[in-house]
């Protein structure tokens, strides 16, 4: 039993130094996320071939794994409104896909809580998608405007989500042709 205890020791103390000294943690499929502010005061985070060139004062909330796609990328306004990136490889999905999901997860057609619900397509910085948008009355009122488009590029399909409240979606419009531009993946 002592000799068992002693295996598994070194065992262990060589998969820490695996992960310590030679970086196993990591590998070059999936490396560090790189961001860096521009002069003009953008920020460009790139990982995995994706690169995305935000405002500032954005925070990146998580690159990982998605539930609806094979990656999700999430960044959040200083007004808490959300900009998210789906990417499919495995099984690509629409907008109408994306919009239908959403619909039915907020109960956009369903709920007594939203009001003036509206869906129409768009096409914003030469990309088509669909916009929803609609008042909801929880605690107070929100007016929430919902876009999706389809920014693929290559054979990865990439769904552009942005969920905008109240003062964001006046405020954003300036912002969003330039970031939607400032999107590209290669992998």
């Amino acid at each position: 039993m002592h000799r068992a205890f002693h295996l598994r020791l070194i065992i262990m103390l060589g998969l820490l130094a695996c992960f310590f000294v030679t970086g196993c943690g990591e590998s070059e499929a999936n490396p560090t996320p790189t961001q860096q502010t521009t002069a003009n005061g953008t920020v460009v985070y790139e990982k995995n071939g994706l690169r995305i060139t935000h405002p500032k004062d954005w925070s990146l909330l998580h690159d990982e794994a998605g539930i609806f796609a094979d990656r999700t990328v999430a960044l959040e306004t200083p007004n808490t409104s959300r900009v998210s990136l789906y990417l499919y490889q495995s099984t690509p999905k629409t907008v109408k896909d994306l919009a239908a999901n959403v619909e039915k997860q907020l109960k956009l057609l369903s709920s007594p809580q939203v009001e003036n619900y509206q869906r129409k397509a768009v096409q914003i910085a030469g990309f088509d998608g669909l916009q929803l948008s609609w008042a909801s009355h929880n605690l107070s009122e929100t007016r929430n405007q919902l876009t999706i488009l389809d920014i693929t590029q290559g054979p990865t399909e990439i769904l552009l989500q942005y969920h905008l409240f109240d003062d964001d979606i006046e405020q954003l419009q300036s912002v969003l042709e330039p970031f939607i531009n400032g999107i590209t993946f290669n992998p």
